[in-house]
């Protein structure tokens, strides 16, 4: 038997075996064994300028890699600050591990430094919680994490460490590797239910979700074999090349939902292909799907007929459904002609063109300089930006009843005359195109930018364009910038 390894050791071990490669964090004192095991471990270290941004940035890590990452906080302070990012996790269904310290034990001594029960703040957010108190815990409770996290629908797992198990000793053969979980496939009553739906007509719809893009290659394979038209999710998009002929540009929160419920009306299946059609999938439940024809497949219970029910509800990982569909293909049937592909092509693209699209000071093409410019940084290639010296003020006019239930539906009127106005820029936020008409359809609506020399100027500028907008219901702060003010008139 090889000598012992430490439990920080054996951490960054274990989570080296589960397949986690990045960690997302900043070192504190209560976890510099932690942070010194990383040193010397394969795994790669990221250190953030705080424990939101690495919740954020594990996010974000999982969402493109798949890969799940890990993110470390101190207790109390630290660990709260992350609480966002949790939250975000769980609805925006990303798997990570937020490995916390627990502070050192102290007999009888009540009022710890940094010690809050971190289990019952953070339980109604994550996952799961799960406690390591002793070191012969330590891997097989990171092992269920991991698992936890990954099955089913993924989402965040916080793992909290008691101090004292980072610096005891472990023996280094008890790690090994995890056994890999088999995905769960479609059942066969399900799948022979399934072909029964694509088999009704030719017309398909795959809706796509972020838990198919395990299966990417396969879900492309299966939109061609189905001869199916494909609308992506905010979260979805890429899965399907956006370029593919199969795929509908459809954006949401750009696009006028009325489009996809037409499309989804005139189709005899729509497949809907790892998507919780929660709020941001649905287009803020304005999304109408036909049950007759609705075919719902998700890794989750939790998700399945939750919200619109379906003709086939199948509990199944996505990317081994979409694998047995290629196996088992439907029996052919009369698919979108070309014509009406172009149809549905051309109606969607007609309707991208935002109302006003977002303008950067200095900035030509908007948004497409801004991007190009962090492309150039991300290569080390940046040439010199142009920036103002101007101040920004921004008002947001909001519906009225917002954050609560508020009205929609209601046009909005006086938008080119405030966009005329000297230093003003508009950004939609809820907002739809109905033929000539722009309405307001979401609680925040509108937000008002105005540039000047200085924060007076950009106020008055601000609400003077704010003042020449109006629908039925709209208001708005009257204070935006109070502060600013004072600083500079102090």
């Amino acid at each position: 038997m090889s000598a012992g390894i430490s439990g920080a050791a054996a951490l960054c071990e274990t989570l080296g075996a589960l397949g986690v490669d990045t960690v997302f964090g900043l070192p504190g004192t209560q976890t510099i064994w932690f942070y010194e095991a990383l040193r010397t471990s394969r795994l790669r270290t990221v250190v953030t300028t705080h424990e939101l941004a690495a919740t954020f940035m594990a996010i974000g890590y999982y969402r493109s890699s798949g890969r799940v990452a890990a993110v470390s906080t101190i207790p109390g302070p630290g660990f709260t600050y992350a609480l966002t990012g949790i939250s975000e996790a769980r609805f925006d269904s990303a798997a990570l591990l937020l490995i916390v310290v627990k502070p050192r034990l102290s007999r009888g001594n009540r009022f710890r430094f940094q010690d809050i029960d971190q289990a019952a703040v953070a339980a109604p957010l994550a996952k799961a919680f799960v406690r390591i108190e002793t070191i012969g815990e330590l891997v097989p409770r990171l092992r269920h994490a991991y698992v936890t996290a990954t099955a089913g629908e993924p989402g965040p797992v916080v793992v909290e460490i008691q101090a004292e198990v980072l610096e005891a000793t472990i023996a280094a053969e008890t790690i090994g590797r995890a056994a890999a979980v088999a995905p769960q496939p479609l059942s066969e009553p399900d799948l022979t239910a399934i072909r029964q739906v694509l088999e009704a007509g030719g017309r398909r719809v795959l809706l796509v979700g972020q838990g198919a893009a395990g299966g990417a290659a396969d879900v492309v394979r299966l939109a061609e074999q189905l001869g199916a038209l494909v609308v992506a999710t905010s979260s979805g998009r890429g899965i399907v090349p956006e370029d593919h002929p199969c795929v509908l540009p459809f954006e949401y929160g750009i696009h006028d939902v009325r489009i996809l419920n037409d499309l989804c009306r005139a189709a005899d299946a729509v497949l809907v292909l790892g998507c919780k059609l929660g709020h941001n999938g649905t287009a803020g439940f304005r999304l109408e799907l036909p049950e007759a024809a609705l075919v719902q497949i998700d890794a989750s219970s939790e998700v399945l007929a939750a919200n619109y029910p379906a003709r086939v509800a199948a509990l199944a990982d996505v990317p081994s459904a979409v694998s047995q569909l290629l196996a088992h293909p439907a029996a052919a049937a009369g698919a979108w002609s070309d014509q009406e592909r172009a149809q549905w092509r051309d109606r969607v693209t007609a309707a991208r063109t935002l109302p006003n699209p977002p303008v950067i000071a200095g900035a030509a093409n908007g948004m497409a300089e801004v991007l190009a410019a962090l492309r150039a940084a991300r290569d080390g290639k940046l040439a010199p930006l142009e920036w103002h010296d101007d101040v920004a003020l921004t008002v947001v006019m909001a519906s009225q009843g917002y954050p609560g239930s508020y009205a929609k539906g209601h046009v909005i009127t006086g938008l080119d005359e405030a966009a005329a106005m000297p230093g003003i820029t508009i950004f939609h936020a809820g907002t739809e195109r109905r033929g000539g008409d722009i309405l307001a359809v979401g609680g925040r609506v509108l937000d008002v930018t105005a540039t000047g020399r200085d924060v007076a100027q950009a106020q008055a500028r601000a609400y003077a364009a704010v003042a020449r907008i109006h629908w039925k219901g709209a208001f708005c702060r009257s204070d935006i910038g109070w502060r600013a003010l004072a600083r500079q008139d102090g």
